[in-house]
């Protein structure tokens, strides 16, 4: 009987063992992939789609321009996702689009702690060097929304 009940826990063991092992190896595969991590949830606003993960939001903008009102009503949907808990807003920007100053005057820097820029387009990267004194946090451009939300979890991990 107690070797039975050795063997069990032997087998108890290597089974614990094998389940902390992958889930370990998964863990580092999701800090050097980042973008595969789950949406929390997604919101489709009036100026572009907002996908939510735990401490950053990726909005993909499809309006022509984003007037202070519209920045009210997106920073709106990501206050109410957020609540008092900070996170990185990356704006995902396939193209060009002319951003109000007073725009920035909605963020609250005390929540949304970085903002990065994400395009291919050197239209964009311009319109984000200009944008980047009216921002209070850290700020940054990048070529793909993957360099981004690395950026991001190395921002929400300094505060």
């Amino acid at each position: 009987m107690v070797d039975k009940s050795k063997k069990r826990l032997s087998r108890i063991k290597e089974i614990l063992y094998s389940f902390v092992k992958k889930l370990l190896t998964f863990a580092s595969f999701i800090r050097l992939n980042p973008i595969i991590v789950m949406m929390v949830r997604k919101y489709e606003t009036p100026h572009g789609i907002m996908e939510c993960y735990q401490n950053y939001l990726v909005f993909h903008l499809s309006s022509n321009g984003i007037s202070a009102q519209a920045a009210k009503e997106i920073l709106e949907f990501a206050s109410r996702h957020y609540g008092n808990r900070k996170y990185v807003f990356i704006s995902n920007r396939s193209f060009a689009s002319p951003i109000d100053p007073d725009a920035y005057k909605a963020i609250d820097t005390n929540y949304m702690v970085g903002l990065a820029i994400v395009s291919e387009s050197e239209a964009v990267k311009q319109e984000a060097y200009n944008e980047q004194s009216l921002y209070d946090g850290s700020f940054c451009y990048f070529k793909t929304v993957a360099e981004a939300v690395n950026w991001a979890e190395t921002v929400i991990k300094r505060i």
